[in-house]
């Protein structure tokens, strides 16, 4: 082997070890960090990325009231669910995978027994409680004001309902409870038809443009929306409506926030991209979003944006609803 061949080999030696170190010790090939602060009623922001990509970054101003870094997801095979245990298993994965892009590092999935505990040490303005089952387990919630979930929910918590008609079935270990007059428990209205609980599929066909642009989301299916207009606490309408039902719903309940997305069990992984995007954004039953803009890692990859708001705060991600990365930054 001549000079010239022996290193030829060690080259494609060289390549080959580092395709196997990649592979095998994974390390973060594509990086980026996004950045903003506040001078003079400007906000600053920028991306550094080793990676080429447009981007997008919305100005949202909200209450203050809430600020999401915390998901805590009940799943429990010892209850009864409709939902097959698969489906919530493959739900889940897909939002650890979804979550973490976007800056939301704890996410935690326990068993209902085990959630009054682990909440009581969390503040309830960081955290959510997530239910991917139709059904909420008994040892949560009984169909009274007399139990964990409601006072949860008056202590401030958030609790972000994925499949199903939200508060009208209670889960036991073999069976579930139907509950009559669940929508008042929720909403303070006596009026259990605010609420929809299918069978039928029904798709908005109107489509929130702001939404969509600032954030990419799309949602359209509304077959177990809740009838915003028939409301009398704050919230905030996401996706299509139609027939007065929104798709997704972020209101006020009690002294916390019900974040509904009318989700049927054959779900979409980009409709689960776009739930994951609205609860890492910040987003709440208070917000409206004030601008946003769009640009590129590489050639434009910096804006501002002028806000006299008290309370507000940037939501910048790479990609589109499939986003690489994206992270929220209270500005004030």
């Amino acid at each position: 082997m001549n000079n010239r061949d022996k290193v030829i080999f060690v080259v494609l030696c060289g390549i080959v070890l580092i395709g196997m170190v990649t592979v095998y010790f994974p390390t973060d090939l594509y990086n980026c960090e996004f950045s903003a602060k506040y001078s003079d009623d400007s906000i600053e922001y920028s991306y550094d990325a080793n990676y080429g990509m447009e981007t997008h970054t919305a100005l949202i101003e909200t209450d203050g009231k809430y600020d999401i870094n915390t998901i805590i997801a009940c799943y429990d095979e010892g209850y009864y669910s409709s939902i097959e245990y698969r489906i919530q298993k493959n739900t889940l994965g897909y939002f650890d995978s979804f979550f973490e892009n976007r800056e939301l590092h704890d996410f935690r999935i326990c068993s209902a027994s085990d959630i009054p505990d682990v909440l009581k040490s969390l503040n309830p303005y960081e955290t959510a409680l997530m239910f991917v089952s139709a059904e909420i387990p008994q040892c949560l919630y009984n169909g009274t004001e007399d139990c964990f979930l409601v006072d949860w929910l008056d202590s401030g918590g958030a609790v972000i309902n994925m499949f199903g008609c939200f508060g009208k079935y209670v889960a036991t270990s073999s069976t579930v409870i139907t509950i009559e007059g669940f929508a008042e428990i929720f909403t303070g209205v006596d009026d259990d038809t605010i609420f929809r609980d299918g069978p039928e599929y029904l798709f908005g066909d109107v489509q929130d443009s702001i939404i969509q642009e600032a954030l990419g989301v799309f949602i359209n299916e509304c077959t177990y929306g809740i009838k915003y207009g028939s409301l009398t606490t704050d919230y905030f309408r996401i996706g299509s409506f139609i027939d007065g039902y929104s798709s997704a719903l972020l209101f006020e309940s009690r002294n916390g926030m019900i974040m509904n997305f009318s989700v049927s069990r054959e779900y979409y992984a980009w409709v689960l991209q776009s739930i994951a995007q609205i609860v890492a954004s910040g987003l709440d039953y208070s917000s409206e979003i004030l601008n946003w803009d769009s640009g590129d890692t590489r050639d434009d990859n910096s804006g501002s944006f002028f806000t006299d708001a008290e309370h507000c705060h940037v939501y910048g991600y790479v990609g589109n609803i499939d986003a690489t990365y994206g992270k929220k930054i209270i500005i004030r």
